[in-house]
């Protein structure tokens, strides 16, 4: 039988925070890009 395991964890490369599955943020919005259909968001707190 094979597992298969999930990591639910995420580290930021330069800031070091640390997040989880299901974790509240507060986040923004920092740049939207409707030719590519992509939006980034920017950290600001962990709630």
């Amino acid at each position: 039988m094979n597992t298969i395991t999930f990591n639910t964890n995420c580290v930021g490369e330069r800031s070091g925070h640390k997040f989880q599955l299901a974790d509240k943020l507060k986040i923004k919005v920092a740049a939207v890009s409707i030719d590519d259909r992509k939006i980034d968001f920017e950290f600001v707190e962990k709630l």
